[in-house]
């Protein structure tokens, strides 16, 4: 009888040690994978940037995605920018976006479109505007026509 009570404090206490090592295990790969995707996001812009670029991270409203903005002068002789930029969603580390334009600036519009403002050569008579802007989707990555009359999205 004494037997089978130590066995079953025994059996008790090592269910109880095999629960909280488990749960332990979860935290430590919960930060493994934290730190993975990190890795793989620094990677990314490394790929994606040149080592001299001055890269701003601009967060959406929502904070679940990170727009890497790179904004430089070709040269000095003549004097266009040129905007290279990726979205990356951060809970996956996946790469939502990426494109490069010159004479071009880009932030966020909202948390599912970025906002493309293109300097034109010369000014466009029809609108008297010296840029174009256009919205591009993250999601699908369809850019479209955008101004500021037009409220909604077609």
């Amino acid at each position: 009888m004494k037997a089978i009570r130590i066995f079953q404090i025994f059996l008790i206490v090592s269910v109880i040690a095999w629960n909280i090592s488990c749960k332990s295990n979860k935290t430590t790969t919960s930060v493994d994978d934290n730190l993975q995707q990190q890795k793989n996001i620094t990677q990314i812009i490394a790929d994606y940037f040149v080592e001299k670029d001055s890269v701003e991270v601009i967060p959406n409203d929502e904070g679940n995605c990170e727009l890497y903005v790179s904004n430089k002068t070709l040269s000095a002789s003549e004097p266009i920018n040129e905007v290279k930029f990726i979205v990356v969603d951060k809970s996956n580390s996946k790469v939502l976006y990426k494109n490069q334009f010159t004479r071009s600036s880009v932030k966020w519009f909202d948390n599912k479109n970025l906002l493309l403002t293109k300097q034109l050569g010369v000014l466009d008579k029809e609108t008297g505007k010296g840029f174009i802007q256009y919205l591009i989707d993250i999601e699908t990555n369809e850019m479209k026509e955008y101004t500021a009359n037009k409220k909604n999205l077609e």
